[in-house]
């Protein structure tokens, strides 16, 4: 068939209704995130009070509660009815004004869709006047490729949603979900114990400042009598407020103190509208006497609290968006006594490169990630240099430099806690048992004074964090010194200084099954001594069998001879320390 070019071109659609549906649904909203979407809304809307009120209801065919429906509850001030009729259309948003918390305008339906099927949004600015406005995309509700909704009609809230509110304010929005589709907790309890974590660190700008007061609460839908109910407090990963969420003792009290008198940095940063814009750093690290206990903080409460809020907290106008790990030199125990955030406002969305759903700052990760992996890889900066202009390279660059400086920080009180730990009680070091000959540290000994091989060691001990080693025992042979470490290596030797100084990665894996496992205190007032010995006992045979494993994977037969000749001799060696040490 011959085209006809002359003929009157049709229109299309820009976008197809019922394949933008399935594409909504899909957004990467987890449910904390989709429920934060609202939350943003009701800050918007100068809320003081939110309410998530999640409804369970009996499942016929299981006989068990399950989730049946999510409501967003807020004392804000309410929409109009033509703003209640724009809330529900994509890009019509009414909380973008300057400085505000919302962006695109896509919040609140596709955060909704994101979860369920069915939306209903009431809303009144008078209690006497309440709008009511419904959307339901499920397919028995979807006829043509054209969604519509109908003109917001006056109605009462339900009355299953007015008890566990307990009032209703004088304006205020609630939002309801139902039809649940995509949400993966299967009841209201689940839901609030799995979210309450992450809320409390999203919003604890204002919820430390009592701008805000979240909660949430669970309810037999038939009974609508309260379950359980939650109110949030903040989960501050620099630990400085003193309400929050860490555990005992430290919920009352700050854990972290601030990064010295310049904890907090203030750059400038040029938005895209030609202005200038502060951008704000700030830095935390552990108090000394949390680590001071005779206990491993790590296993504590407030430690495992810790090693869930590891990495910089990106903030903007308030509310955090993400907690990005890309600066982290490695998931050891030691990036948790540290803190660090970033805040930015709105008017820099685009250089930071902002999400519509407001879960990542693309830019900045980047950014991070270039950074990050030049620190791991342990790579020149100039390498990188030329792989960005941005106006954040330097930004974050400066960040990992502080970061660095409390990782040190970290190491040297760590260390300084065990040397006040073992003041007075000098360890029994093993001998060093005379070889044929001279070893390699006697003879280093014989041509260096007493002097040069203390500034060695201190080179040595400074290259580990340490600044101060006098009570390290110097005129020791032998020197072995407990001290985290990045990467695989299990430990480290030094021969330079006349003495052998072995330092042991703490970080490692099996330094809890074998060291670590018999020399924390807590081990040994928790773990009966027959446990103790079995455990470490097959944390030994583990360690051999590491060694075997090295000798049996090697294909070259020349270098598996080596390995062997390298066992045997070091058989030797095993039998002359243990016989010194008789």
């Amino acid at each position: 068939m011959d085209l006809d070019y002359n003929a009157t071109p049709i229109d299309q659609r820009v976008v197809s209704t019922k394949q933008m549906i399935p594409t909504i649904k899909h957004q990467g909203y987890h449910i904390t995130y989709a429920l934060a979407e609202l939350i943003d809304n009701s800050i918007q809307a100068e809320a003081k009070n939110i309410k998530i009120l999640c409804a369970d209801k009996r499942n016929d065919k299981t006989g068990r509660q399950q989730l049946e429906s999510i409501a967003v509850f807020d004392d804000g001030y309410g929409m109009s009815k033509n703003e209640l009729w724009n809330s529900v259309r994509l890009g019509e948003s009414q909380n973008r004004r300057k400085g505000g918390i919302g962006k695109f305008g896509v919040g609140l339906t596709h955060a909704s869709f994101s979860q369920c099927e069915k939306i209903d949004v009431y809303s009144w600015q008078k209690p006497d006047q309440i709008y009511h406005v419904k959307l339901d995309i499920s397919s028995e509700n979807i006829d043509s490729d054209i969604i519509t909704v109908k003109e917001p009609i006056i109605d009462n809230i339900p009355d299953r949603w007015k008890n566990p509110s307990q009032h209703i304010p004088k304006s205020g929005t609630l939002v309801v979900w139902s039809k649940l589709d995509r949400i993966h907790w299967k009841k209201s309890s689940t839901l609030i114990k799995n979210s309450e974590f992450m809320m409390g660190r999203t919003y604890r700008k204002f919820l430390d400042q009592n701008k805000l007061k979240i909660q949430m609460i669970s309810f037999d839908g038939d009974k609508k009598e309260p379950e359980l109910e939650k109110t949030m407090h903040p989960n501050d990963p620099l630990y400085l407020m003193k309400n929050s969420s860490t555990p005992p003792p430290w919920n009352t009290t700050p854990m972290f103190q601030k990064d010295g008198k310049q904890w907090e940095s203030v750059s400038k940063i040029t938005g895209s509208d030609g202005k200038e814009y502060d951008v704000i750093t700030r830095y935390s690290f552990v108090k000394k006497e949390i680590r001071n206990k005779k206990c491993n903080p790590n296993l504590e409460p407030w430690g495992k609290h810790a090693a869930n809020n590891i990495g910089v907290s990106v903030i903007r106008a308030g509310r955090e968006l993400t907690m990005d790990t890309s600066l982290l030199i490695s998931y050891g125990p030691q990036e948790r006594w540290w803190g660090a955030e970033i805040e930015f406002p709105p008017a820099l969305d685009s250089i930071f490169g902002v999400s519509s759903n407001k879960q990542l700052a693309s830019e900045l990760s980047h950014v991070m990630q270039l950074v990050g992996k030049q620190n791991r890889d342990q790579q020149n900066s100039s390498d990188i240099d030329g792989e960005t202009n941005g106006p954040l390279f330097d930004l974050v660059k400066h960040m990992s430099t502080r970061i660095r400086a409390l990782r040190d920080q970290i190491t040297k009180q760590k260390l300084q806690n065990l040397a006040d730990d073992s003041a007075g009680h000098k360890p029994r070091l093993p001998l060093v048992p005379k070889p044929d000959g001279f070893s390699f540290t006697e003879q280093q000994i014989k041509k260096m004074t007493i002097e040069e091989r203390k500034e060695t060691l201190y080179k040595i001990f400074k290259h580990m964090g340490v600044d101060d080693p006098d009570y390290l025992p110097i005129d020791s042979p032998l020197i072995i010194h407990h001290v985290p470490m990045t990467g695989n290596r299990f430990f480290d030797v030094s021969l330079d200084s006349g003495s052998m100084v072995i330092s042991i990665n703490t970080n490692h894996k099996a330094y809890t099954l074998l060291l670590g496992l018999l020399m924390t205190p807590e081990n040994r007032s928790k773990i009966p001594a027959e446990e103790l010995l079995e455990r470490s006992a097959q944390g030994f045979q583990i360690f051999l069998a590491s060694l075997a494993s090295l000798e049996n994977e090697t294909p070259n037969p020349e270098e598996r001879n080596k390995l062997a000749d390298i066992r045997n001799l070091w058989g030797i060696m095993l039998a002359k320390y243990y016989k010194a040490n008789e």
